[in-house]
């Protein structure tokens, strides 16, 4: 998957975060998604930790650079 797209999946992340708690809908939505789309071994990753620890969300808009995405 190229990194546009993957930090819009991170960007998700962060948002499910932003209420300070991630409740298992959020949880079940991230889950399918991880295992629906090629994430690479690295990816699969930091998606985890991200899930685990919230990351910046405006860290990771920058990295969303095609307009599709």
């Amino acid at each position: 998957m190229n990194s546009s797209k993957f930090n819009v999946m991170r960007a998700l992340i962060a948002f499910c975060h932003i209420d300070g708690k991630v409740v298992s809908e959020e949880k079940k939505w991230i889950t399918e998604r991880y295992h629906q789309f090629p994430f690479t071994d690295d990816q699969k990753e930091q998606l985890l930790q991200d899930l685990i620890s919230p990351t910046d969300l405006n860290k990771i808009i920058p990295l969303i650079t095609k307009p599709s995405d």
